[in-house]
């Protein structure tokens, strides 16, 4: 469930990336892991914080998962700072506790 391709994706990734929201949730619910990174030092929660139609229960669900949204990748970003950068109030108010 948690096998990484060449450039570190994983199913979870994927399935959020992709708006398929039920795998995503699916796949938490099974216990995938979500904070295995990508080449770019992305996890699953910056994945679904910067899809243009972010699904607040996956991300609610990846926040219980213990998704880490101080996470910084490659660029020195984290799912946080991109949520506040956005604006996103209903992210906001699931990741910044």
């Amino acid at each position: 469930m948690d096998h990484q391709d060449d450039k570190g994706q994983t199913a979870l990734q994927y399935s959020i990336a992709r708006s398929y929201n039920q795998i995503a949730l699916s796949l938490l619910q099974k216990g995938a892991n979500p904070n295995l990174i990508d080449q770019y030092g992305n996890n699953a929660l910056w994945t679904a914080v910067m899809n243009p139609k972010p699904n607040y229960d996956v991300i609610a669900a990846l926040f219980s998962a213990n998704a880490d949204p101080q996470h910084k990748n490659a660029a020195g970003r984290s799912p946080l700072d991109m949520a506040r950068t956005k604006k996103n109030s209903k992210i906001l108010q699931i990741i910044d506790k």
